[in-house]
């Protein structure tokens, strides 16, 4: 885009007005059907937690896994303590 700091009128390209009209009526397709099941204003925060079961026997880690976790360090009933963060 050019710029005409005396008029303050911004040009640009056929194809950048096209870019951006596609891009404004891409950014509310279908969003009603999206957000519809939402039936408060509450935002909702989703957030990852790594879950370890020190019970390695149970729940036993990837041969292949990147990392082993540390498991002196989790507790024995993790589903609970991650249960409890939720509330």
């Amino acid at each position: 885009m050019k710029s005409d700091s005396k008029n303050n009128n911004v040009s640009m390209t056929r194809r950048q007005a096209i870019d951006g009209v596609a891009c404004l009526s891409l950014m509310g397709f279908g969003l009603e059907k999206i957000t519809s099941w939402v039936t408060t204003k509450t935002p909702v925060i989703e957030w990852n937690a790594h879950i370890f079961n020190p019970d390695i026997s149970r729940y036993p880690i990837h041969p292949k896994a990147t990392y082993t976790p540390d498991m002196s360090v989790h507790p024995s009933a993790p589903l609970a303590i991650y249960l409890q963060k939720l509330a």
